[in-house]
């Protein structure tokens, strides 16, 4: 799965804007796959900018910002705040990273309606997925620990409501480990099938 892009250089008030985070394209600087194998296009819903007082003497400390995917500011109505996030031009914030201004892990919070409102006119829609492993430990030193791959999907519907899928859990770790298409899978409630659909858009949260 493709993720989200991490920027060493630039000044997040200029963001994504400037030119160093317009060089090269997002999954240059990303981490995972870049998707070419996935049954849609998939884009990362955020990315990372190594804040540094290089850049902004002001700051008292160095730290890493989350903020918006630039395919949030394609519709040219959002702009950094000066503190911890991104506002329309009438002021209100819609995304921050708390972390920022306030004690707490990073993460990026989002004004529901404003997300609703902005992927219905990039024609996106935004799901969460969870990757995950489980290793059995104990066994033989001089044989590979069994272990079992599972996902799940998440997705967020038009009226601000969640859908979540199923978790499937798979067998052939060396098979398992990459995109299929159209193969069939088997969880708890039998075989699920993956359908390639190009016209559809997502962005991802993983």
């Amino acid at each position: 799965m493709p993720q989200g892009a991490t920027w060493l250089h630039g000044f997040v008030g200029e963001y994504p804007w400037a030119t160093p985070f317009n060089t090269e394209p997002e999954e240059w600087r990303g981490r995972g796959g870049r998707g070419r194998d996935l049954p849609v296009i998939y884009e990362p819903s955020w990315n990372d900018i190594a804040v540094e007082w290089e850049y902004d003497a002001s700051l008292p400390r160095n730290f890493t910002m989350i903020v918006p995917a630039r395919t949030f500011f394609s519709t040219g109505d959002l702009w950094w705040d000066g503190k911890d996030g991104f506002h329309h031009v009438n002021g209100k914030t819609v995304f921050r990273d708390p972390a920022i201004t306030e004690s707490g892990p990073a993460s990026l919070i989002v004004d529901v309606d404003d997300l609703l409102e902005s992927m219905k006119r990039l024609g996106l829609r935004l799901i969460w997925t969870l990757i995950g492993e489980k290793w059995i430990l104990g066994g033989p030193y001089d044989k590979p620990a069994p272990r079992q791959t599972f996902s799940q999907i998440a997705s967020l519907n038009a009226d601000g409501s969640r859908r979540i899928g199923k978790r499937v859990f798979f067998e052939d770790y060396d098979q398992d480990t990459r995109p299929l298409m159209n193969k069939k899978r088997t969880d708890r409630d039998g075989p699920v099938k993956r359908k390639k659909n190009p016209a559809s858009r997502s962005t991802s949260k993983s």
